[in-house]
């Protein structure tokens, strides 16, 4: 067996094509390619071989703003995956990194999750399932009393402000951006501050909609009196609808949260070939009560 590191971008590439599934929208290059975009952190990418084989990855980068080692594409990326063709070299490889790690948002896989000796529990996801939803009436029928009741007043509150809903207008990313960030600045949350402060993340959302060609971007808007109010960005692959990432002015208009997220579901319901919703990692305060299903994810640290 020879273990190796590589950094160069189009090698990892082509190693990261061999190997991942394809199966959710975080398994594609590209991406992730827009993380690295926004960042420029150096891939290192630890492999395994067997008979000049390679069979095994541990497709990672080098935060520098933190000092360790994370998924290639960082800690905001869902589902991630080792890429192996034989799960009981997982462990060593991950022996093999050379300082502190934080790998984070791990999906189920067979043979390495299920054995749980070496991966901790990490937040669960949150998915909604649309196969039998023809309306935004089959997702009240969802609901209990009291939340059903609470969320149609919140609906009807900004209806009868008469919005306009804007599809695709990408020129509302800035909106996003700004929108996001006075929203986190007004909950006054030391610990939990808006994502989009970052140049760096910004970049790396204007290159997610560069980049879209294995995947679909959509943008949804709200204006009320000609003012962009809400702005969702969301991504279609493989029949998943991906809420990536939004922004709302709840401050002037009471609601309109809770609206943005069922405009979400509604314009998923009648997209066609939509068969799920992929609302991401985390309740934060309101997913749960929405009665959505989950998913486990796990985690890997370790300290220098």
């Amino acid at each position: 067996m020879l273990f190796r590191v590589e950094t160069d971008l189009s090698e990892c590439q082509l190693l990261w094509e061999e190997f991942s599934p394809n199966e959710s929208l975080f398994d594609l290059w590209d991406f992730r390619l827009a993380f690295w975009r926004g960042y420029q952190y150096h891939p290192y990418f630890i492999t395994l071989s067997f008979q000049e084989k390679v069979i095994s990855i541990l497709p990672l980068w080098f935060d520098k703003e933190d000092n360790q080692y994370t998924w290639f594409g960082g800690s905001w990326p869902d589902e991630n995956t080792f890429f192996t063709k034989s799960a009981k070299t997982i462990p060593l490889l991950l022996k093999l990194i050379p300082g502190k790690t934080r790998l984070f948002c791990i999906r189920s896989q067979e043979g390495i999750t299920d054995r749980g000796s070496f991966l901790e529990a990490d937040e669960e996801k949150y998915i909604l399932d649309l196969k039998n939803f023809s309306s935004l009436d089959d997702f009240w029928g969802t609901l209990k009393k009291k939340k059903r009741y609470n969320l149609k007043r919140d609906w009807k509150r900004i209806q009868a402000l008469k919005p306009e809903i804007i599809v695709n207008d990408f020129s509302h990313l800035e909106n996003l951006f700004k929108l996001n960030i006075d929203r986190f600045e007004e909950m006054v949350l030391d610990d939990n501050k808006s994502t989009f402060l970052s140049k760096e993340k910004q970049q790396t959302f204007k290159e997610i909609i560069n980049l879209a060609k294995d995947y679909q971007v959509r943008m949804v808007s709200t204006k009320i009196d000609g003012k962009v109010v809400a702005v969702d960005l969301v991504a279609l692959y493989h029949q998943t609808y991906y809420c990536l990432a939004g922004g709302c002015d709840v401050e002037n208009y009471s609601g309109l949260g809770s609206f943005a997220n069922l405009q979400l579901i509604k314009d998923a319901i009648e997209l066609e070939n939509v068969d799920l919703i992929d609302f991401l990692q985390g309740d934060v305060n309101w997913k749960a009560s929405w009665r959505l299903g989950t998913r486990p994810l796990f985690k890997f640290t370790k300290d220098a």
